[in-house]
Parts: C-alpha cells; structure tokens; sequence
C-alpha cells in the first residue's frame, strides 16, 4: 500500500501491521536466494507468489536478474575492465 507524506511530496509504503512488515522483510531478503534457486519448493513458491503483488521486491528480483546475467557474460568473456569491476563490486553489494 502507498501513501503520501504530510506534505504530500514523498510516497512511503504504509504496512497496516507490524506483521505485514515483517512478512515483506522476510521476503525482501529471500530474493537473492529465490534467483539462484536456493530455497525450497514450498518458499520459493511464496516468495514467487510475493513477487507477483509486491512492485518493491520484483524490481530488486530483476535488477538481481540482470547483474547475474552481465557476470555471467562477463566470465565467458574472461574481461577485467573497468566496467567489469565496477559491476563485480555492485554484484557484491548487492549480496550484503
């Protein structure tokens, strides 16, 4: 659910309950695991079923899409550019 500040300015996603929260943070940490089919049948179909409603934690799951696919590119091509360290180091930061 999103909703607006007091001045109207700043979109906050509101979460009608603590649990609600908590679910989306559990979820929202899920992703990186959910993308190397790490987790098991009845999670990931959870974390799938999360990812359909949630707008959040699907752009996270596809930007993780892309940088798995640019590094997997990247080590078929063996590159040590700058481009390839800056991206190894975003991948990197994304997995904390």
């Amino acid at each position: 659910m999103k909703s607006h500040s007091r001045e109207g300015r700043h979109p906050v996603i509101v979460f009608p309950t603590v649990m609600h929260w908590l679910a989306h943070r559990r979820m929202k940490q899920a992703v990186s695991a959910f993308l190397d089919g790490e987790l098991d049948p009845p999670v990931m179909a959870e974390v799938h079923a999360h990812l359909r409603r949630c707008w959040d934690c699907s752009s996270d799951a596809e930007l993780g899409r892309l940088v798995k696919r640019s590094l997997r590119h990247l080590a078929a091509r063996d590159q040590d550019t700058l481009g390839a360290r800056r991206l190894r180091r975003f991948a990197a930061h994304l997995g904390r």
